[in-house]
């Protein structure tokens, strides 16, 4: 198994029951695949720095968790044919480790042998 960061953003219309609804099923997906969810962040209506699908706010939910490989694919076929979902981003949850990292020293680790 492998740890996943997945952003997604939903309609900006889209309420707390709906966004609720949302990520109950995106849960029942990965657990229903063995995987796990770690933790879920919701972050709000935020403005989008483009309109995406003539919509100019998104509302964001940040999702960590634990899935075999070999679901990615059916995982993003599922993200895309969502209505409420309007753009997601899934990672692998190393890119999340160093970044989370970065933010918690307030600098990144100096691998490249170089002086600051």
């Amino acid at each position: 198994m492998h740890d996943y960061e997945l952003v997604i953003i939903l309609k900006p219309e889209t309420d707390e029951v709906g966004v609720a609804s949302t990520l109950e099923r995106l849960a029942s997906f990965v657990n229903d695949r063995g995987g796990s969810i770690a933790s879920q962040e919701l972050w709000g209506v935020r403005r989008l720095a483009y309109p995406i699908r003539k919509f100019k706010e998104g509302n964001y939910v940040l999702t960590h968790f634990k899935l075999q490989p070999q679901f990615t694919r059916e995982l993003d076929n599922y993200l895309n044919v969502t209505d409420e979902i309007i753009r997601h981003l899934l990672t692998r949850g190393e890119i999340a480790r160093v970044n989370s990292s970065v933010t918690e020293n307030g600098k990144g680790d100096n691998t490249n042998g170089g002086t600051e």
